[in-house]
């Protein structure tokens, strides 16, 4: 059984927050309610899953949102100063994200507990076995190679790491953070220095100072889940994300110097992009300043006005040049790709009408949903096809919703899209 999940964002606390409590023991849940499910075989019988492998599909630190790189440092620059911010902020990111790294551990020391199988090949009420856990890491646009070799070693057992993984006897699940499919987040090369994705200067330059000049105006610690939302967001859903914190949070006599102080980070965004122009992969003209018109001007309704169509365009990719490159990258004979990156509207891109269907992760934080992404799949007996499922824990709520994205023709046999418990 292969369970993906991504985009933990384990910051170093100084702008934002880890995953809350009710995240990490939701996905901890979740583990269990899709292990057990995986037992049940097309014909209808029971068989418990012989192995759990669990895959991080990248961007479990979050080393770009930190209150370190508001000086002349940035990540993307070649100096022994760097090197040595980005080992502290990496090291901060994993003690700040302890609880959630203990959860994986616990999981690979204890592994997971479903029903063992009566004499009629069904759930046991009264005896249980235990499902084995190994953990592969793979790489994402804010894992830094020091951060991701330090995760790994923050394990025990050791956990693997990769760029990408295969799964099933003949690599039929091809998992990759997808980074390099997305056009802000993409980058010419990993050698420093380099011109930063618009992702990092986003993340660096307007995120990280925004709530950095919150926490210095209004005070507080309350902006900082602000800024996990924010770190999570696609650059076309920043205003989106704000103006639907600033409903939901009730900090209706703060919106006017928000707005200033949103207005005065775009500003300097903007000019730190000007200097170091962020790369926009497959676009030769420079849309930072059609990018910060329309953040500031986006904020100012009370609905966030919709994307120009340029702008759009320009920032994410279409539906051909997805496909192209998930066929380059995985090869023709995957039936299944996991994507731990692109936002759903991303991956409905890549629909088509061939054999290649693409799972789309999802699962970012959002103002009402805080969320640890989890999608599991598992082969129900010889020759049966893939079938997969998505859980998505909601707080406060008495219930699991399993709705997996799945987009493409014909996919892999017996999709599930729904088991909802009261």
């Amino acid at each position: 059984m292969l369970v993906c999940s991504a985009n933990w964002l384990l910051p170093d606390t100084s702008l934002t927050l880890p995953p809350a409590v009710c995240e990490i023991e939701a996905f901890g849940r979740d583990l269990h309610t899709l292990a057990g499910r995986a037992g049940f075989r097309r014909d209808g019988r029971y068989v418990p899953v012989e192995r759990l492998d669990l895959v991080l599909v990248g961007d479990m630190l979050d080393t770009l949102t930190s209150s370190r790189w508001h000086a002349s440092l940035r990540p993307w620059h070649a100096t022994p100063a760097v090197d040595q911010v980005m080992a502290e902020v990496t090291q901060c990111c994993l003690r700040q994200g302890r609880r959630a790294i203990a959860s994986l551990r616990r999981l690979c020391r204890r592994g997971v507990r479903v029903p063992s199988a009566t004499s009629l090949a069904r759930p046991s009420g009264e005896r249980s076995v235990t499902v084995p856990v190994r953990v592969v890491i793979v790489a994402g646009d804010r894992d830094p190679s020091v951060g991701l070799r330090a995760f790994a070693a923050s394990g025990a057992p050791a956990w693997q790491t990769a760029s990408c993984t295969r799964w099933g006897d003949r690599g039929e699940v091809f998992v990759t953070h997808g980074q390099s499919l997305d056009p802000a987040a993409a980058t010419t090369d990993t050698t420093k220095p380099r011109h930063p994705s618009l992702c990092e200067s986003l993340a660096v330059d307007l995120i990280g100072r925004f709530i950095s000049s919150l926490q210095e105006h209004l005070q507080g610690s309350r902006w900082r889940p602000l800024g996990r939302l924010l770190a999570a967001a696609h650059p076309l859903e920043l205003t989106a994300v704000l103006s639907a914190w600033m409903r939901r949070s009730g900090h209706h006599c703060h919106t006017l110097r928000v707005n200033d102080l949103w207005k005065r980070s775009i500003a300097r965004w903007h000019r730190e992009a000007r200097r170091e122009p962020p790369h926009v992969l497959g676009l030769p003209v420079d849309v930072t300043a059609r990018l910060a018109d329309w953040l500031e001007r986006s904020l100012q309704t009370d609905e966030p006005a919709t994307a120009p169509v340029d702008l759009v365009r320009s920032l994410t990719a279409e539906r051909g040049e997805i496909h192209a490159r998930l066929q380059a990258m995985a090869g023709g004979e995957t039936d299944l790709i996991m994507l731990g990156h692109l936002s759903p509207a991303e991956v409905a891109a890549a629909a088509n009408n061939d054999a290649l269907t693409v799972v789309g992760l999802g699962g970012q934080p959002s103002v009402g949903r805080p969320c640890l992404p989890c999608t599991a799949v598992f082969e129900q007996g010889e020759h049966a096809g893939w079938q997969t499922a998505t859980c998505t824990a909601l707080p406060h709520s008495q219930a699991h919703v399993y709705a997996p994205l799945i987009v493409g023709g014909a996919g892999p046999a017996g999709i599930v899209d729904a088991v909802r418990a009261a």
